[in-house]
């Protein structure tokens, strides 16, 4: 979900062609479908068809390419910190991007039925208003990841 509304509003500011988001998770099963709470909520409130989107683990390949990795939780972010400390200063917590929030971590929404997928989906887009200024502040962004619901 939060690669789908990152890049929903790259191309409502006319940012598409500057920068991308693609999602990888730390614990995803290669090539599943998002959730049907997930695509449906992008469809019917974003018109976003993400029917096409399947997951993938995130990698060292997925991390040297990257400028920044934005997490959902913490213990995804210790994961990948502990697995790979060389990539310590570009990964980030979205939580640290929903502003009085500071840094709490979005849950999971999976299992949880349609409301929590609405919460997520709120603390996500005011996140990705902030990432995106947070990245143009800090220089070019070839692709922003992030550990997908």
């Amino acid at each position: 979900m939060a690669e789908a509304l990152f890049n929903q509003l790259l191309v409502e500011k006319g940012l598409e062609s500057q920068y991308e988001a693609q999602s990888a998770g730390v614990a995803a099963s290669t090539g599943s479908p998002a959730s049907i709470e997930t695509r449906q909520l992008l469809l019917n409130k974003h018109e976003i068809d993400y029917t096409p989107f399947r997951s993938r683990q995130l990698n060292k390949y997925i991390m040297d390419e990257c400028d920044y990795v934005f997490c959902l939780t913490r213990m995804h972010r210790e994961a990948i910190i502990t697995n790979a400390p060389e990539y310590r200063e570009k990964v980030l917590l979205v939580g640290e991007f929903m502003g009085d929030e500071g840094t709490k971590d979005v849950a999971d929404p999976f299992g949880l039925g349609a409301p929590a997928y609405e919460v997520v989906e709120g603390q996500l887009l005011t996140a990705v208003d902030n990432i995106l200024s947070f990245v143009q502040d800090n220089g070019e962004l070839q692709e922003s990841l992030g550990t997908e619901l």
